[in-house]
């Protein structure tokens, strides 16, 4: 590393100790060897040693999009020598920036930038400050903006314009083209809203319910899970998670070490306000998940929070891993849906929608179409909070 890092004087700079002790007590130092083997990590570490790339993130942003790049730059952060910035952030930038430089359109580049900005980024920030951002919602606003961007150029290949459409327009749009093209509501809106577009009438799509996966198929499932020990450990939990209690791949990712615990021989999984105790193998499968997590040997990853750490420095594992593994055991969004619908059997609508995350109002619609009637909810929380505990 002192060689690598050589400044001219026959060593690392001080100032950039704390990514060389990172790097030196890996608890796997030959991932971290192998890593500085790969192409452009050397040419970029003596950048960084002679003073030529600069510790900003505004360096970074300018630097050739790689994933070397965005690891680097994760690493850096996760030892201290870069400002801490959200690094779904800073990726959602670098991707705004390149969807909007090949727009030929100074207006359409315009209205989709301001669109981004304003709309996007502006509720993200937000989220962010309140800690209330999802994880799903950058892909949200990716889609969304996608749409957005087909939608600008449809108009064009009609020979028209955003500031031009007509109500003859937006009804050929949704008419013609697949149901993605639904998102383009959100754009359609805000541009009226801000005069990009003439005051239209955008059509407001009908509500399906969403189908759910036979409850004798959930069954053979998690009795599957339960009893197979073939299938890996991470596999299983993650699979019941979501069998059980309906959580989404966006809430399974971000669950912490910390989020487990154990009292008089029973083990509890925090979820939003509430401590679940976990049933019989599902404790166990979780208790020895923690002890042989993986990704646990990189440079920046030995004290990581997360019950699923990912490969990327202080990141949890991601929602498509995670997606790949539940579709691997065949288990599909109508699974979860299934898991749903019987815990609003059991469960208050306004309780189950904290415990999934989801939308209140979806999780009342749900209770409606299942013939569920919690009216007397808020007497019956009134009650609990009455008796004593």
């Amino acid at each position: 590393m002192n060689t690598l890092l050589d400044d001219g004087s026959g060593a690392a700079p001080p100032d950039l100790r704390p990514l060389v002790d990172a790097l030196c007590s890996a608890k796997n130092p030959t991932s971290a060897e192998r890593w500085l083997h790969f192409p452009g990590v050397g040419d970029r570490l003596r950048a960084i040693a002679a003073g030529d790339l600069a510790l900003t993130h505004e360096a970074f942003s300018a630097l050739p999009r790689s994933s070397g790049v965005t690891y680097l730059r994760e690493l850096l952060m996760a030892t201290g020598l870069l400002p801490q910035r959200n690094p779904e952030l800073l990726k959602f930038d670098e991707w705004t920036a390149d969807i909007l430089s090949p727009i030929e359109s100074a207006d359409d580049r315009q209205a989709l930038a301001t669109y981004i900005k304003w709309h996007h980024r502006h509720r993200i920030l937000r989220q962010l400050d309140s800690g209330t951002l999802r994880p799903s919602a950058w892909g949200v606003a990716r889609q969304q903006t996608k749409v957005a961007l087909d939608f600008l150029n449809w108009l064009k290949s009609r020979g028209t314009t955003l500031a031009g459409c007509t109500q003859h327009d937006i009804d050929d749009w949704f008419s013609t083209g697949p149901t993605t093209r639904l998102l383009a509501r959100i754009f359609m809106t805000f541009a009226i809203r801000r005069r990009l577009c003439p005051s239209l009438r955008i059509p407001t799509p009908p509500k399906a319910s969403p189908d759910a996966q036979p409850q004798a198929e959930r069954i053979a499932l998690i009795r599957r899970l339960f009893t197979d020990d073939s299938i890996p450990p991470i596999n299983r939990v993650v699979g019941l998670l979501v069998l059980l209690y309906a959580q989404p791949t966006t809430c399974i990712a971000q669950i912490k070490v910390d989020d487990v615990t154990v009292r008089d021989d029973q083990v509890f999984l925090q979820i939003a306000e509430e401590h679940l105790p976990l049933p019989d193998p599902l404790d166990r499968l979780i208790t020895e998940l923690i002890a042989q997590r993986r990704n646990m040997g990189t440079a920046a990853n030995p004290t990581s929070p997360w019950l699923f750490p990912g490969q990327r420095p202080s990141r949890p594992i991601t929602t498509n891993q995670l997606r790949i593994r539940l579709r691997d055991l065949g288990i599909t969004r109508n699974s979860r849906i299934a898991a749903f619908n019987e815990l609003l059997r059991e469960i208050p609508a306004p309780v189950l929608a904290d415990l999934v995350g989801c939308n209140p109002g979806f999780a009342a619609a749900r209770a409606s179409v299942l013939a569920n009637d919690w009216n007397t909810y808020a007497a019956l929380r009134a009650s609990r909070v009455r008796s004593p505990r």
